[in-house]
């Protein structure tokens, strides 16, 4: 049989000379100081030199340090070759080397439960008789069977990496691998490309990814040239962004410019993040970012553990992505914020959710051991998630709107009918029609509509002035006429019909200002004037809408009356004409220039 020690000059001198094929293998004190020194890097390099040529039979003794026994090395080394393919020898006999009891190892190291899978073997006695005994004993057993590599997969536990930082960062890049793999490579700029070749040699070389991999069904996760897709994130001209991200550097920040500059929007982040800060001055330096002027931004992507604090925090609310996300739902009501984490748990998106966050994305994780379609999915959702925050991105100018409405001098001297309580108190129009909008469900824009309407009728019932003569109430306080209960007046309405009426009755369509009193028709009803009558002529008088403009407004007074109120009297053909976004847009643009 073909055999091999490997060692670090720490076995019986009369055994290792007995090996015509022996190794020393163990990094320099000069290579282990070197900043990016990784034992299990080290040790896959030296074994991909190593293994080259077949071995029927590889010994090893427990440790290869001559300082630190306690290190256990020789087990690292004996899990490198059972989890590493690519070696050619992970079903080959492995003997260890000194009289230490498997049980005692493995109250020490819990590596050492490949100790007590197939293929293992012990050499207390380092003498060669003992060797050429143990070796016929082998030579009935020369591979491990199937059966026995599956126990030894089971069975073996390999730690992740200790410290945060590693174990967050292999997660992250664990995440934008598999992401990546959705595209073709052609497709990516070389920038990502780089990154991607990092990230996989570090899967390559890392122990305990070596043991995911090989506990991956591959065949179930291979993603296939016909299920690659183009790296495309639509319905995003123009947004702009800002990513929160302490591995913002790890592939995702990357992948993220490319993907929103294709899309025509801009990427900004921060990147000042320092090691070892704690949580609150972290969070004090977000948000003094956030706020620092030329930050303003459509939506945020914010990662929800962004220090070392965060990594064993169970209340979901102390985490520092879920405080940035606290704040800026404090700054403003409106911002849209997509949390991004590799934490699968229920309770973190409850309370994500409970506080605000318009979207929140799981990274995919080696636990999570994603299909090919669910990889794809993710990106769906991830597109999903980031098109729902920019369509939602107007609810922050909506929010600033209102606080500045509720401020508003000329607001608070509208009394008549309690008009001001019931537009800005707690719950008041505004304040629903926010609430509305913010389910982002078209099937709320008819009840929108109502309370826009509603608010016109109380802004304009506050604003007229009724009697023998109709006047409007300027902001200086000051009086216009508009008319007088004698049909006369300063405008007059033009009949037609909307392309989308079922009905045959003309409606008031268009409006005509004329420079002195004339003749107006149905001006007044029954000594009131009518609803549009009012309309007109605050919001002309008043506000300085346009003719243009009111003939919007009262398309829009019309449809509240055939479509959205008194159950909708099916006036309208609603496959031709529903309310749409459009609508909610102009009303949000009428109720600031009446308001602010």
């Amino acid at each position: 049989m073909k055999q091999l020690l490997i060692h670090n000059d720490n076995v019986n001198p009369e055994l290792l000379v007995s090996f015509e094929h022996r190794e020393a293998l163990y990094p320099s004190r000069a290579e282990m100081l070197e900043d990016d020194f990784d034992m299990d890097r080290f040790f896959d390099s030296k074994l991909a030199a190593l293994l080259n040529v077949s071995y029927d039979c590889i010994f090893m003794p427990f440790t290869l340090n001559n300082f630190d026994y306690l290190e256990f090395t020789g087990l690292q080394v004996a899990a490198h070759i059972r989890l590493s393919p690519y070696l050619n020898h992970c079903r080959t006999p492995l003997v260890f080397v000194g009289g230490d009891d498997p049980a005692d190892v493995f109250k020490l190291k819990p590596l050492a439960s490949l100790l007590f899978t197939h293929g293992i073997y012990f050499l207390g006695e380092p003498t060669v008789a003992a060797k050429e005994q143990l070796l016929e004993q082998i030579s009935n057993y020369p591979k491990v069977s199937d059966a026995g590599y599956k126990l030894f997969l089971d069975r073996i536990q390999v730690d992740p990496p200790a410290n945060y930082s590693s174990y967050h960062s292999l997660a992250n890049e664990w995440g934008i691998k598999k992401l990546s793999e959705l595209f073709k490579l052609t497709d990516l700029p070389n920038g990502v490309k780089e990154d991607i070749v990092r990230i996989e040699d570090r899967f390559k070389t890392n122990l305990y990814f070596k043991l995911l991999e090989q506990k991956l069904d591959k065949a179930r996760n291979k993603i296939k040239n016909s299920e690659k897709i183009p790296p495309v994130l639509p319905n995003l001209d123009n947004a702009r962004v800002l990513y929160i991200d302490d591995e913002h550097d790890k592939g995702w920040q990357a992948l993220f410019e490319f993907l929103f500059s294709s899309a025509s929007a801009k990427l900004l982040y921060y990147d000042a993040f320092k090691k070892g800060l704690k949580r609150e001055e972290l969070f004090q330096a977000l948000t003094a970012f956030i706020d620092l002027p030329g930050n303003e931004v459509d939506f945020y992507i914010v990662d929800l553990r962004l220090c070392d604090e965060d990594m064993h925090e169970a209340d979901p609310m102390k985490l520092s992505g879920m405080r940035v996300l606290e704040y800026l739902l404090k700054k403003n009501k409106g911002n849209q914020v997509v949390l991004l984490t590799a934490s699968n748990k229920t309770w973190n998106l409850q309370a994500a959710f409970e506080v605000g966050a318009a979207g929140y994305i799981i990274k995919e994780s080696p636990e999570l051991n994603y299909t090919s379609k669910q990889t794809a999915q993710l990106f769906t959702e991830l597109k999903k998630a980031f098109q729902k925050a920019f369509r939602n991105a107007y609810l922050a100018d909506l929010w600033t709107f209102i606080k500045l409405a509720g401020v508003s001098a000329d607001l608070t001297k509208l009394t008549h009918n309690n008009f001001s309580n019931r537009l800005l108190g707690e719950g008041g129009w505004l304040e629903q029609i926010f609430t509305l909008l913010s389910l982002d469900k078209s099937v709320v824009y008819k009840q929108v509509l109502v309370v826009f309407v509603s608010i016109l009728e109380g802004y304009c019932d506050a604003c007229f002035k009724n009697g023998t003569e109709l006047y409007v109430i300027l902001k200086d306080n000051s009086e216009v006429l508009v008319g007088n209960n004698n049909d006369e007046g300063m405008f007059t309405f033009d009949f037609g019909k909307y392309s989308y009426q079922l009905t045959s009755d003309d409606v008031r369509k268009e409006v005509r200002f004329h420079a002195a009193l004339q003749k107006v028709s149905t001006f007044v009803k029954e000594n009131e004037p009518r609803l549009l009558v009012k309309v007109v002529s605050v919001l002309h008088f008043r506000n300085n809408f346009t003719e243009a403009e009111l003939e919007k407004v009262m398309e829009l007074v019309f449809l509240r009356n055939s479509v959205a109120a008194h159950g909708g009297q099916q006036k309208v053909n609603e496959s031709l004409r529903y309310i749409r976004m459009d609508d909610i847009k102009l009303m949000i643009t009428c109720l600031k220039k009446m308001f602010v």
